[in-house]
């Protein structure tokens, strides 16, 4: 992930946190020219609605 864009809009700097449901990275939004924290689920837990809803939670 690191160096990638992330809906044409959050440029990936460094990993910060990896969990159990996901990893956290620092981004540069270039939008508002500032940095955030983009949290990404693990691919594998993608396929249930459960872990999703956790997710979103």
């Amino acid at each position: 992930m690191i160096g990638r864009l992330v809906d044409g809009r959050y440029e990936v700097v460094d990993r910060v946190a990896r969990g159990g449901m996901a990893t956290v990275y620092r981004a540069v939004d270039r939008r508002l020219d500032r940095t955030v924290a983009v949290k990404v689920m693990h691919p594998h837990l993608a396929d249930s609605a459960e872990f999703v809803a956790r997710f979103r939670r």
